[in-house]
């Protein structure tokens, strides 16, 4: 049996709030006398999200950290030169024009004699056009993968910091589980780090839960052209591979029919045998062919070829450019 860890009960962003705002505290030069190697760590992460990790000459002079100042998650004052600004995420995004808001307000009350970093850290993963949202905003990212390699760096004996860093690396293993394991046997968290890898290798519009009755998955779309004015993409479900078509509020049924006329007569001129029709009926968003989990990823017991892989998803790209002319 595996020591407890803190983290594992302490799941929330709240809690996570009180790990970093702690950590920050740290950086304070009289903590040095309590225990030098987390005042060297707690200075180490403030230089990191300063974007100062190259400033030798930098050091934390003094520092006064906040909760939900302003509704800021973290707010931290240093060295009567900086504001710092932390917007702390775990599994939810940024919503209702909050990052604008608390950057507005707080370069307000950093005067003419301080400099405002703004910083958006993220421990769970999203897609990366939802990031590049983000820095358009003016905030810098500090992603799961940078603050895992942070703490990789500043190995401190704190069983405090030692249970956030194992929680951290255990989600990232997790995360990048698709490609040791067989592909019959990947879980949520493996589709989520190929999707990851999927951005790095080819366009990808985005990636996310899609709810529906059966209980829901993760899906990924991309390649989105323009048919009778109706989208035609697509749609990794978890497993299949969709060709989808939307949104359409009129004549579903005799659209959908026409559509996928010209697919399957495609498919067959073109030998995609393997491509199949669904069984679903006609709705706003519907899935016009199917190309199953085995015939473009894999079979159960094998693991991921993955040059095969990208492979086969250009050429179903090329398949929808074909079914267009």
């Amino acid at each position: 049996m595996k020591r407890p860890n803190l983290f594992d009960f302490a799941t929330k962003e709240l809690s996570q709030d009180a790990f970093l705002a702690w950590l920050l505290q740290w950086a304070a030069p009289e903590n040095a006398q309590y225990d030098p190697e987390m005042q060297k760590a707690g200075e180490g992460f403030v230089k990191m999200l300063l974007g100062k990790e190259g400033d030798a000459g930098f050091r934390v002079e003094k520092i006064a950290v906040y909760q939900q100042r302003e509704h800021v998650d973290i707010w931290a004052e240093i060295n009567d030169a900086y504001v710092l600004i932390i917007e702390d995420k775990v599994g939810a995004n940024e919503h209702s024009g909050q990052l604008e808001r608390y950057r507005e307000l707080a370069a307000k009350q950093c005067g003419s004699e301080r400099k405002l970093r703004c910083v958006y850290l993220k421990t769970g993963s999203v897609p990366q056009n939802a990031l590049r949202q983000v820095e358009e905003k003016g905030y810098a990212v500090v992603n799961r993968k940078k603050l895992l390699d942070f703490l990789g760096k500043h190995v401190v004996e704190n069983v405090i910091y030692a249970d956030f860093a194992d929680r951290l690396r255990r989600i990232e293993e997790s995360e990048d589980s698709w490609r040791t394991l067989p592909i019959g046997k990947w879980f949520k968290e493996s589709w989520i780090g190929f999707y990851q890898w999927l951005e790095e290798m080819m366009y990808v519009e985005s990636w996310g839960d899609v709810s529906n009755p059966s209980g829901g998955f993760v899906g990924l779309w991309w390649h989105f052209l323009k048919w009778r004015g109706c989208n035609v993409y697509w749609q990794i479900e978890q497993g299949n591979l969709c060709l989808k078509l939307g949104e359409v509020y009129e004549n579903q049924g005799a659209i959908r029919d026409e559509w996928m006329g010209i697919v399957f007569r495609h498919a067959q001129e073109s030998g995609h045998a393997e491509i199949e029709r669904p069984r679903r009926r006609p709705g706003t968003y519907m899935t016009t062919a199917i190309v199953p989990r085995q015939a473009w990823l894999g079979a159960d017991e094998e693991l991921i070829d993955t040059e095969a892989v990208v492979e086969r998803l250009k050429k179903y790209e090329a398949f929808l450019d074909e079914c267009l002319k």
